[in-house]
């Protein structure tokens, strides 16, 4: 498994830091990494998501929101490359620190498989079958 983690912290209530991560269309403004997402923000919704660093080609994913938990977490997954073989999953997550201070962890995780049925493990639900993950 392959894991991208950043972590922020925002002197800012809950409230307002998911008002940004809430709003997909504004993805493109505070990161560029982020050319576009197209979708609603309710669990079994399926995304739209472009993406590509600047200056390269920009790929297109097909994830499902799996988890929208309101001021606390957003998290997506998806098959990377169009291939069962490749499982990708990004997620949000907003956590207290102290009053108004939030700390914001971005994680990106990509886990293949060689064969079906192999194991991934994921964060939030320990260890599961690939093909249980679609």
């Amino acid at each position: 498994m392959l894991e991208l983690k950043t972590e922020i912290i925002i002197d800012e209530s809950a409230e307002k830091i998911w008002q940004v991560l809430a709003d997909f269309k504004r993805y493109p403004l505070w990161n560029p990494f982020v050319k576009g997402i197209l979708g609603g923000l309710a669990v079994g919704e399926k995304l739209t998501v472009q993406i590509g660093p600047p200056g390269k080609k920009e790929m297109t994913f097909l994830p499902t929101l799996i988890t929208v938990k309101e001021n606390h977490e957003i998290r997506w997954v998806g098959k990377f490359l169009l291939s069962p073989l490749f499982r990708g999953e990004h997620y949000f997550i907003l956590e207290p620190i102290i009053a108004s201070t939030k700390r914001l962890t971005d994680i990106i995780t990509v886990t293949v498989s060689f064969e079906t049925g192999q194991i991934a493990s994921t964060p939030d639900k320990g260890s599961r079958k690939i093909e249980d993950a679609h």
